[in-house]
């Protein structure tokens, strides 16, 4: 305070001012405690712009120079206000100017834009009921109103009641109803919107039914009505549901005594006539009724039959194993599953119904009811499906109904996810872009989304695309308990201990480029070559979306026209690599959905990857020619060859034809001489003279 490094202006003279002594000591924002050891290099003032306003800025090293980040503590900011000037923020940069939805700095490494924060965290003093406890339930009702309850029963193993009330947050405030404001009970369980608007709230003491009046000044209004039971006033209630058919359904899903963290529930289950709820006697033996332990759920299945599935225990501990007993309700009479179902003999876990039937866990095992039997898909594989994967599904102290749309979802125990519609099944780990394994206390809502909490953030699923929010280190030390989005772009994130995050949404769409190319070690900036040579074929794409404020939250899918047969998986990685690429035309193709859930821009490059001059278009002509030389001379030569043979042909048919003529010569005066021969005999005496005294001897040659 002693140093005066600032003067004011007064009567045409500058004098020292006192404001750094009125600064009597400076505050770590977060913590509290006074930093005692602080220094600073320069004071400067800043004027008020629309991010902040007029500040007097304690330097801690000017960024141009060498004393840069001299301290270990950023630049302080004070702002004045009601007489006097009071710490603002803290942060390590230089204000140049306002830029479109943000304040441009400058800093020791490059520059940094601010972006104001709308998001807000409620706490108790903005109406919060419930800072610390068990696993809130939030539901988004068509309107986009998000309903907060604070008791839980769906499981039992985390099941806790809180005498609280309900808060409701209508996207611009934080509202709460209790039994002062007409609520039926401040034990407050599930919250259900039916085909009429009509919101119920389940309590421990009955539904109340919300219907919402706009005033005339906008301003939303909830009128109560709290429903009776025709046997009593007051009754526990904490699910409610609605038919295909119109029908409004409500139970107790868990049958309990009093414990230190939950209040008593006895058995309950009655269907609104219009005016009130009449109670349904339990379809179950009297030997399980009296069970202290049970659990309840009621289903409708593709035909509009009604499924209420028990599970019935004389002790907590066995609740998770003990088997499930079915019985059908058909609005009149309950009836038992015929034996041709095949039902399991486990502990069923209901999981979703789709076109092709309903489907559940066991341990070990996944089934469907096809409307004739239950089918053991446990080991079966085709082309679409492996359900093998599923034997290591969660299903003991887990939330299994997962549904949203025509797609049911399945957590792998710190394995993953499994999303199958009925026929394809894919499963997703953080190689296809889950940034968790370990994914906790889902919840749906009326456009079709899943949303997960996880260590870090929270995580919602659009069908098969996945969008993760990550925590705001500055607010919290780890994810949300549980998270849904609101109708008007806001994630409502409940945080233990801490308060109801609203992360404000936005719908602003920020742009996409393609920042650089690396092609076989060499790097290419913004501006890319048309076409590359056979040997730099290898390629890594890096992009990024021009979004300063949640950069960690936006991911991308790519796509290379030429080579990929699908988009892939949505990443948080900004970056795509593909290795030894065939030659032809590409265009690669990348697009990002940014923290707000917003689509950018396709950013894409066109290049080709030339073949080898042995794969050139003249090489192959010059092939070609080659090939025709070949085949003339080929042709030649067997024209040659043909005329030879011929030549030889001939010469061997003439001499086979004068060895003909010349054995036919031969034959003739063989024959000739044979006649001459027998001519010659026939002229010789038949008989010898007989001379006496004389021998006569003939002896002939011929």
């Amino acid at each position: 305070g002693k140093n005066k490094t600032v003067f004011e202006y007064n009567n045409g003279i500058w004098k020292p001012s006192n404001i750094l002594q009125n600064i009597k000591s400076i505050n770590d924002l977060k913590t509290g405690k006074e930093i005692n050891d602080f220094r600073y290099s320069a004071s400067i003032f800043v004027n008020e712009n629309k991010y902040f306003p007029e500040s007097l800025i304690l330097m801690t090293g000017y960024l141009n120079s060498s004393t840069a980040h001299s301290s270990k503590y950023p630049n302080q900011l004070f702002s004045y206000s009601n007489g006097k000037w009071t710490k603002y923020d803290a942060f390590s940069a230089d204000g140049i100017r306002e830029i479109k939805n943000g304040y441009l700095s400058s800093t020791s490494k490059g520059f940094s834009i601010y972006y104001p924060n709308y998001s807000r965290m409620l706490t108790q003093k903005d109406g919060l009921l419930q800072v610390q406890g068990g696993i809130p339930n939030l539901y988004t009702d068509k309107n986009g109103i998000v309903w907060i309850s604070y008791s839980f029963t769906v499981v039992p193993a985390y099941a806790r009641t809180y005498s609280t009330g309900i808060n409701v947050w209508d996207g611009k405030k934080l509202l709460s109803i209790t039994e002062k404001d007409g609520l039926a009970g401040n034990i407050t369980f599930s919250s259900y919107q039916d085909s009429k608007m009509r919101v119920w709230i389940a309590t421990s003491k009955g539904l109340t039914a919300v219907s919402k009046i706009i005033n005339g000044n906008g301003e939303q209004i909830f009128k109560m009505k709290n429903v009776p039971s025709d046997k009593r006033n007051i009754y526990n209630t904490t699910n409610i549901m609605e038919t295909k058919s119109g029908d409004l359904y409500s139970w107790q899903n868990y049958i309990r005594p009093e414990s230190k963290d939950l209040i008593k529930a006895d058995f309950y289950l009655g269907k609104f006539n219009g005016d009130k709820f009449v109670e349904i006697k339990s379809p179950f033996n009297e030997e399980d009724n009296k069970k202290e332990y049970q659990v309840f759920d009621l289903r409708e299945d593709n035909d509009g039959k009604l499924w209420f599935f028990g599970i019935f225990s004389k002790s907590l501990k066995n609740i998770t194993a003990n088997k499930t007993i079915i019985k059908l309700f058909d609005g009149n009479a309950w009836s038992d599953p015929p034996k041709s179902w095949n039902v399991p003999d486990a502990q069923l876990h209901y999981v979703g119904k789709l076109n092709n039937g309903m489907y559940f866990l066991t341990v070990g095992g996944f089934f469907v009811f096809n409307g004739n039997k239950f089918v053991n898909l446990s080991d079966s594989v085709d082309s679409n499906a492996d359900f093998r994967i599923l034997k290591g599904a969660s299903v003991a102290g887990t939330k299994t109904d997962i549904q949203a749309g025509d797609k049911i979802y399945i957590r792998l125990r710190n394995r993953g996810l499994v999303i199958f519609d009925g026929t394809k099944l894919k499963y997703y780990t953080k190689k296809e872009g889950l940034p968790s394994s370990n994914l906790s206390n889902p919840l749906t809502d009326e456009k079709g989304n899943v949303f997960f909490s996880f260590p870090s953030g929270a995580l919602m699923v659009q069908g098969d695309k996945f969008q993760t929010f990550y925590y705001d280190e500055n607010l919290v030390t780890s994810g949300p308990y549980t998270a849904i989005m609101d109708g008007f772009g806001n994630l409502v994130e409940y945080y233990n201990g801490v308060g109801i995050y609203i992360n404000k949404g936005e719908s602003r769409s920020y742009p996409l480029k393609i920042s650089s190319v690396s092609v076989s070690d060499n790097i290419h900036y913004y501006t890319f070559p048309a076409d590359y040579s056979y040997s730099q074929n290898s390629f890594v794409f890096n992009y990024a979306v021009l979004n300063f404020r949640d950069p960690d939250q936006t991911t991308y899918e790519h796509f290379l026209e030429g080579y990929d047969k699908e988009w892939s998986r949505p990443t948080n990685l900004a970056f795509a690599e593909y290795q030894n690429l065939p030659s032809g035309r590409y265009i690669f193709r990348v697009y990002g959905v940014t923290s707000n859930g917003v689509k950018t821009n396709e950013a894409s490059y066109s290049f080709v990857v030339n073949p080898p001059f042995w794969k050139t278009w003249w090489a192959y002509l010059s092939y070609f020619v080659f090939l025709g030389f070949v085949l003339i001379g080929v042709r030649k030569y067997e024209k040659v060859r043909m005329l030879g043979k011929e030549r030889t042909n001939a010469a061997i048919k003439e001499a086979e034809l004068r060895a003909q003529i010349a054995e036919s010569e031969n034959e003739r005066k063989t024959k000739e001489l044979e006649e001459a021969r027998q001519l010659q005999i026939s002229m010789l005496p038949k008989v010898l003279p007989q001379l006496p005294h004389l021998d006569i001897a003939v002896y002939m040659k011929t």
